[in-house]
């Protein structure tokens, strides 16, 4: 690998406090392409708090010299 380039990552993902944080980092892979069925359909029983969610999204770059840099964004909100 060239030692003279940036390397960027990025990762994010929705938690819902009444799964227990779930789907988090796993959020793409949550259902197959169901995501708001399956999210829906697991919220079925929970009402209140439990409805509590956050969208994060974290950042990271690493100069040539193995600095890192992050950055968090975080969107919180309820599904209703």
């Amino acid at each position: 690998m060239d030692s003279s380039v940036w390397i960027l990552g990025e990762d994010s993902g929705l938690e819902v406090r009444g799964l227990g944080g779930r789907p988090g980092v796993q959020s793409a892979r949550f259902a197959a392409g169901k995501h708001v069925e399956r999210l829906l359909a697991e919220l079925e029983s929970i009402e209140g708090e439990g409805r509590r969610a956050r969208y994060v999204c974290e950042l990271v770059a690493v100069s040539p010299k193995d600095e890192e840099l992050r950055g968090t964004g975080i969107l919180e909100g309820r599904i209703a």
